[in-house]
């Protein structure tokens, strides 16, 4: 069983007024809420579609209600696995906040194209790319398909990108541009709820 979540923008809110402070809390409050939920359900990874964070250099409790959450996650044997989205990504070369968690041994990045096996899953996906990028984005995504073909038992492509049947103009993708075979297409950057079936697969924000 997957558990899939995207756009926690933690830290969001922090720092703006005293009155925001709440707001804060109550996002802080809904990813511990799934956590909990993720581990009484006994899921088997977790799955982070990006914008885990809501700025690229967040408040430190930002980062630390994240660093919580995927240790008390990774002591019950459930794997974190996640990409990047633009929220994520700082504009000065540096590394995503959100990858400490990775170099700490807490967390898998998944964004980087290349397939990981994680509990007889296939898990390949892609950080968030630019709506001036998109050519290069389909020629990633072809050459996805054509990497994870070989793979056998279930694939799980994961994306933050906005698709023109979920999310109208303005997007950088057409569902003809996803790669089939994929079992769950696991997607961010959209919030609210979509769902619609893709060849053998799900595709689900």
């Amino acid at each position: 069983m997957i558990g899939h979540i995207s756009d926690t923008h933690l830290g969001a809110f922090i720092g703006r007024s005293e009155e925001l402070r709440e707001v804060a809390e109550d996002v802080h409050g809904a990813f511990r809420e799934a956590i909990d939920l993720f581990i009484r359900d006994h899921v088997d990874v977790v799955i982070h579609s990006g914008d885990v964070l809501d700025e690229p250099r967040p408040y430190g409790d930002a980062l630390r209600v994240l660093l919580e959450g995927v240790r008390r996650l990774k002591e019950r044997g459930i794997p974190f696995l996640f990409t990047l989205g633009e929220h994520d990504l700082s504009p000065i070369p540096s590394t995503p906040y959100p990858a400490l968690a990775h170099l700490l041994g807490l967390a898998e990045f998944v964004g980087d194209g290349v397939p990981h096996e994680v509990k007889g899953l296939t898990v390949v996906g892609l950080h968030k790319y630019k709506k001036f990028e998109a050519r290069v984005l389909v020629e990633d995504l072809n050459s996805i398909g054509s990497r994870v073909k070989p793979f056998s038992g279930k694939k799980v492509l994961v994306l933050h990108q906005g698709l023109k049947e979920a999310f109208g103009p303005g997007s950088e993708l057409s569902v003809s541009d996803l790669p089939n075979g994929f079992d769950y297409y696991a997607m961010g950057h959209i919030h609210r709820h979509f769902e619609m079936r893709l060849g053998r697969g799900l595709l689900a924000y």
